[in-house]
């Protein structure tokens, strides 16, 4: 589940989410989120860790081979998501959206112009 703040859910929503899933991973989260999940992560990590977390570092606790993990935290290495070889991909990836979906801007402002009037 990925949202703002886990106080935005509704109660009964947010009990059966924290009941069931085993395996938790939580990013920088603010005060409300961090009171709710802080639990989750203590006594190793605290609601101050989490709602003080660095970009691209999370907390975490998980299943391993069917045995609950004591939390600990990881960081996202970028120089693996947007390495030189990424890079070519994301290129790939733009240029096959543009020949596929991508229309003239001229004829787009044409359009928008003609809608206007």
């Amino acid at each position: 589940l990925a949202t703002r703040s886990v106080g935005d859910l509704p109660l009964k929503t947010r009990e059966a989410i924290f009941k069931n899933p085993v395996s938790k991973i939580a990013f920088r989260v603010n005060q409300e989120s961090a009171e709710i999940l802080a639990p989750e992560f203590e006594p190793v990590f605290s609601k101050y860790d989490l709602i003080n977390a660095d970009n691209l570092v999370a907390y975490a606790k998980i299943t391993v081979r069917g045995e609950l993990s004591a939390p600990f935290n990881i960081k996202v290495r970028t120089d693996l998501l947007w390495g030189i070889e990424n890079i070519k991909i994301t290129h790939n990836i733009k240029e096959r959206s543009r020949a596929a979906y991508g229309r003239d801007i001229r004829e787009l402002e044409k359009k928008n112009r003609h809608k206007r009037n």
